[in-house]
């Protein structure tokens, strides 16, 4: 310092003194003019030596600045608490949230294991519904995400509203966990419910200081870490629970709050999650507001599945988790699907999470819906404010009391909405006697936010589902032990729901009484309704329902008795319904062997018995669509419920195809009917996909019934060949005759007469004795004597064609022994008629004695008989193989190119009727004269209509006799290539096998009947 001084001084004297030196004459001559030279120099010294020492005051701060700059910015690069909050963080966010949940679980899945991203709808914040249900399915073109708002070029404000459990604050949680595993953004989670007091005592507070609050012991942030990440836009900051700052005037300066760190912070993201009732008083200016949508069917299976996986992968008893984790969560999806009143409920994640956890930990869920119900409400009421300490002025159980008898006052005024002055006027003297503390316009403003009540219109109530003050309204009744409003009200379908909830566990000795008295359709089915959701009965009247259901299985049951008990059994097994996209409903719940066997009852159908109590309890199976059809105008007559086949779009509905039984108890996947696109037309069958069509017939399968069928018919083969042989003496006879006059070959004769001798040989053979007595013996030893002795040129003609005639004569005896007694079969292929074709065939123009024997076979037997029989002779086929290799031949001359025939057994006639109709209009055109064709096709129609009118139920000689005959007349449409009749023919082969195996209990129907309405 006294350097600096001394220095100072020297410049400011010696430059003078050496100046007045040097010019000093100058100096002399103008005295005036040096000493304002003089001055203005020592004025300039003393300037820039102020200036001197002020910049170096103020250079020393700035190297210190600097330097503090440099510093600090080196220590929070170098530092390694970013990894370390982050990991923190991601730490503290591992595992899902499940405080408050009622039932406690050993095993909390891990957040990334169980989350399912819910769909974001932008939406005006008084469209959001408040409700822990309700609300549309998010609209696919609409549907968003959060990471669409998240990390982009401009900041985002977003707040995220939805009711109680929709899944808000678990979505916030995951993206700070996602967000912590990244480089660039930092996440910052703020729950606001935990920093609301911090922020109203210093409004003033800036969001580092707030974040540094949230930090955990052991994390020392560096000086302005956070100030820096904000300043620099690198944060995403989330701030949940805005709704769950109690006062509304506090919540509003939260919002101020918001908004103004938003503002100076605006480069970063910001998202804000709130109920919708606590967010419209206090919104936040220049936020993007959207809807969180609870789950629809596909997000509750990915997070039940999830779920389960998370849950078995923990448990080390477990084998196979992911299989056995598909297998649980559709096991439970099912049971889900057949409660409808629960189908609502599982959209809200929170209660999905509490229906999951209490079916794994308990083993099933709860044994009664009023259970469920019951600890929804103790969840939504208090334990999830208890674990969030949140402050609350009464219990949950005071709560509940409260609503209760809300609910009860709604009941009894028959209203969903209340208005504000009547609830009021409700719970005020309940509450007095609770609490003087709280007013009742406050408390329904508190309870308002729990989810269970909505605010349909201004100042107006109604709980969010009507299940819940149905509930309700049953607890208050079992709480007061004042019945007389549900026995009075076993009529009256306004209070059915609340009965069969209040019954569950209950004594409702007084309401069954009450019922039988009544003995309406309604009041009956209530009281079995009350029994099965667990009310305790007296073992006597218990009985007397027994009696009463079992009474109209009798035959001699009273007809307005027997459909009494329609319209209970009806109710009981039909009253689960699904209701659809479209606002329809769907029966759960297949119509069952005993509403089926009193609809043939009471329409005097064929029907066999009732069968067991299990049995009757068994879906329908094996039913026809007319039938179906006609079971639904049937039930809509009984109970005054229009009911009919439901469309295609409602079965596959997933409120409808979850629900509705995928199997049947034989195991395989049940199919149904349904109502038909044009009026007037058959009704359809829905196969699900991959499920084999209950009406496809292999092709294999008709050869192994055609190949029976022959097995079965050695006598019908018998008299084939006994009428072949006949057919071939006479051709034979009339061949002899014309050796002199036409020169003809006698080796052409002779080879005739030995495949006359092998046709009797192989009937001998495979005559069994199962015919009638036929002496086809002495009818071969002629043929062979004459066959020995052939060479006809050289012998007598006349003795020959002598023997000849007594074989003719001999073969129409064994004709009439053979044609004494015939099968259906025989019937259907005209041989009843055959020997008298035999006999009079008439004069053939022709002079090959081949041609003539084929076109007198065609006339006796049709042309594709006499062809397969002819093949399978000339192979000389072994007896034993005959069924075979003739079926074999039947079929490839039938043409059966398809490996799989559709037929139901529903259009068989149909398809009957309209290819004989197609072939008799071809034989007119190109053979009007033809009768055995025309005759063939009278009794296939006739055939068929016996076996599907219920009158024969296809025994199995008449379905031989169809099927035989159809393949005949399918070789002979192929003959002059009309594939139609060609198909159609084959068809009616393939639908009499089906009709036939149903019937005789091979195969098993899957067609059931599901009713719709609405």
């Amino acid at each position: 310092m006294t350097g600096k001084v001394v220095g100072w001084l020297m410049a400011a004297f010696v430059p003078p003194s050496v100046a007045a030196g040097v010019w000093h004459d100058l100096v002399l001559r103008h005295p005036i003019a040096a000493a304002g030279v003089a001055l203005a120099y020592e004025f300039v010294v003393g300037v820039v030596a102020v200036a001197g020492r002020v910049g170096s005051d103020v250079l020393g701060r700035w190297e210190k600045r600097a330097a503090d700059a440099v510093d600090g910015a080196a220590g929070r690069r170098v530092s390694r608490f970013d990894r370390a909050y982050r990991d923190a963080l991601a730490g503290g966010l591992r595992y899902i949230d499940l405080k408050g949940v009622p039932t406690i679980t050993p095993y909390a899945p891990e957040l990334d294991e169980v989350f399912v991203h819910p769909h974001l709808v932008s939406k005006a914040p008084h469209q959001v519904p408040a409700g822990l249900i309700g609300g549309p399915r998010a609209d696919t073109v609409e549907r968003q995400s959060l990471g669409d708002f998240l990390d982009r070029r401009a900041s985002s404000l977003v707040v995220l509203l939805g009711g109680p459990g929709s899944g808000k604050t678990t979505l916030v949680r995951f993206v700070a966990k996602a967000l912590c595993g990244r480089r660039r953004a930092v996440p910052v989670l703020i729950p606001l419910r935990d920093h609301a007091a911090k922020i109203l005592a210093e409004p003033g507070i800036a969001l580092p200081a707030l974040i540094r609050a949230t930090l955990g012991a052991g994390l020392v942030e560096p000086a302005g870490w956070f100030e820096q990440r904000l300043r620099d836009g690198a944060c995403t900051v989330l701030l949940d629970g805005l709704d769950e700052v109690a006062d509304a005037g506090d919540r509003r300066r939260i919002a101020d709050w918001i908004e103004a760190q938003a503002g100076h912070y605006s480069r970063n993201d910001f998202v804000i999650t709130a109920r919708p009732q606590g967010y419209l008083p206090a919104p936040v200016n220049g936020a993007t507001v959207l809807h969180v949508h609870g789950f629809d069917e596909e997000q509750v299976t990915h997070f039940l599945k999830a779920w389960y996986t998370a849950v078995l992968v923990r448990d080390r008893r477990a084998q196979d988790a992911g299989v056995r984790a598909a297998a649980a969560a559709e096991d439970l999806l099912d049971r889900l699907a057949a409660a409808p009143a629960l189908r609502d409920l599982v959209t809200n994640p929170l209660l999905l999470t509490m229906i999951v956890i209490v079916d794994r930990h308990r083993g099933a869920l709860p044994g009664s819906r009023a259970r469920l119900y019951a600890e929804i409400c103790t969840m939504v009421l208090w334990s999830r404010a208890e674990s969030k300490r949140l402050p609350t002025r009464l219990s949950g159980d005071d709560q509940e009391a409260l609503l209760r008898v809300m609910a009860f006052a709604m009941m009894r005024a028959r209203v969903t909405h209340l208005p504000h002055a009547e609830a009021v006027a409700a719970i005020r003297p309940v509450l007095r006697r609770i609490s003087t503390a709280i007013t009742a316009e406050r408390f329904l403003g508190t309870v308002f936010g729990s989810g269970l009540v909505a605010e349909p219109e201004p100042a107006t109530y109604a709980f969010v589902h009507h299940t819940f003050q149905e509930y309700l309204a049953a607890a208050h009744i079992r709480e007061t032990g004042d019945t007389a409003t549900l026995v009075g009200g076993v009529d009256d379908l306004w209070w059915q729901e609340t009965t069969v909830l209040f019954s569950a566990g209950a004594d409702i000795d007084a309401l069954v009484v009450a019922c039988l008295e009544s003995s309406s359709v309604a009041a009956l089915s209530l009281a079995f309704e009350c029994v099965a959701a667990g009310g305790r009965l007296a073992p006597e009247l218990r009985a007397r329902l027994e009696r009463m259901l079992e009474s109209a299985f009798t035959a001699d049951a009273e007809p307005d008795r027997r459909r009494s008990m329609v319209g209970v059994l009806v109710r009981r097994n039909l009253n689960r319904v699904a209701r659809t996209r479209s606002g329809s409903s769907v029966c759960l719940s297949p119509v069952t062997n005993g509403i089926y066997w009193l609809y043939e009852s009471d329409t005097f159908q064929t029907t066999p018995g009732p069968g067991s109590r299990a049995d009757r309890d068994l879906p329908i199976t094996g039913v026809r669509g007319t039938a179906a059809w006609a079971v639904a105008r049937w039930l809509s007559e009984v109970t005054g419920v229009v009911y009919r086949l439901p469309t295609a779009d409602e079965v596959l509905d997933p409120a409808v195809s979850r629900a509705v039984p995928a199997r049947l108890a034989t195991g395989v996947t049940a199919s149904v009917w349904l109502d038909p696109a044009v009026a007037g037309a058959r009704p359809t069958l829905f196969v699900p996909p991959g499920a084999g069509h209950p009406h496809a017939v292999a092709r294999d399968t008709v050869a192994d019934h055609v190949r029976s069928d022959i097995a079965d018919s050695s006598a019908s083969l018998v008299r084939l060949l006994v009428l072949r042989a006949a057919v071939s003496a006479r051709v034979l006879f009339n061949g002899i005759g014309q050796i002199p006059v036409l020169d003809m070959a006698a080796d052409v004769v002779l080879d005739h007469l030995f495949d006359l001798c092998r046709t009797l040989r192989h009937a001998e053979a495979l005559d069994t004795g199962a015919a009638p007595r036929i002496d086809i013996g002495a009818a071969r030893v002629l043929a062979e004597a004459l066959n020995d002795g052939r060479q006809p040129q050289r012998g007598p003609i006349a003795e020959f064609r002598s023997r000849a005639l007594d074989l003719v004569a001999q073969l129409d005896t064994v004709v009439g022994q053979a044609c004494a007694e015939l099968s259906p079969l025989d019937r259907a292929l005209l041989l009843d008629l055959a020997p008298a074709r035999v006999r009079d065939q008439g004069p053939y123009a022709g002079s090959a004695l081949e041609v003539e024997f084929e076109w007198r076979l065609d006339h006796v037997m049709g042309g594709v008989l006499a062809a397969a029989a002819a093949a399978v002779l000339r192979a000389d086929t072994d007896p034993a193989q005959w069924p075979g290799e003739l079926a074999r031949t039947l079929i490839a001359d039938a043409g059966m190119l398809e490996p799989v025939l559709v037929v139901p057994p529903d259009e068989l006639v149909d398809r009957v009727l309209g290819g004989c109709a197609r072939l008799l209009a071809r034989l007119d055109r190109v053979a009007p004269g033809e009768t055995r064709s025309r005759q063939v096709v009278e009794r296939l129609v006739e055939r068929v209509r016996e076996a599907t009118d219920g009158r024969d139920t296809a025994a199995a000689p008449t379905a031989t006799a169809i099927r035989v005959a159809s393949l005949c007349l399918a070789a002979e449409c192929r003959g002059f290539a009309d594939h139609g009749l060609v198909a159609a023919f084959q068809e009616v082969a393939a639908g009499i096998t089906l009709v036939q195996r149903r019937a005789s209990g091979v195969e098993h129907g899957t067609e059931t009947i599901v009713l719709a309405s609405g």
